[in-house]
């Protein structure tokens, strides 16, 4: 399978997920394209919802892939500016595997990761994507490394199933 990873990573832990996530992928023999969204914008690293102007630099065709997963950190309990933008635009998810991820300082998924996985997932749902539960990945009181493993492994898990 060719997956596409679109990441949006300000501090570099999701960059740090989302490479973890291509590490088990590619131990299971799937091809994979890491790209880290660029942007143009001021607002795109404001915490602004879903509201912000980003006009982003490097957004992939999703045509060639058969799965995208996308990932961000949580901000102000929601998916990121960038990344949200990503999929407004994009082209080329209708039938295409989807599966959001994120990370997230609070200690617990309800605390924005769940808000942030829902919006992803509604806008890739809305562009006839073939929608999984996200990952989400939390780093105070946790072990992140671990729980990040836990987790590639199991994005890993769900594209055998397809």
């Amino acid at each position: 399978m060719k997956v596409a990873l679109v990441v949006h990573s300000k501090t570099g832990h999701t960059l740090m997920f989302a490479k973890k996530i291509e590490e088990a992928l590619k131990r299971d023999g799937h091809e994979t394209d890491l790209i880290r969204l660029d942007f143009d914008s001021p607002q795109g690293d404001q915490p602004h919802g879903e509201k912000a102007q980003v006009t982003l630099k490097n957004a992939p065709d999703c045509t060639p892939y058969d799965a995208v997963l996308a990932g961000c950190p949580v901000w102000a309990f929601s998916a990121t500016p960038v990344i949200m933008t990503f999929l407004e635009e994009a082209r080329g998810l209708a039938d295409k595997v989807f599966i959001p991820f994120v990370t997230m300082g609070f200690p617990f998924k309800g605390w924005g990761g769940t808000r942030a996985v829902k919006m992803m997932t509604k806008e890739a749902f809305e562009k006839g994507a073939l929608t999984s539960p996200g990952r989400i990945v939390m780093k105070m009181g946790h072990k992140i490394d671990k729980l990040m493993d836990k987790e590639a492994a199991s994005v890993a898990g769900e594209l055998k199933k397809r």
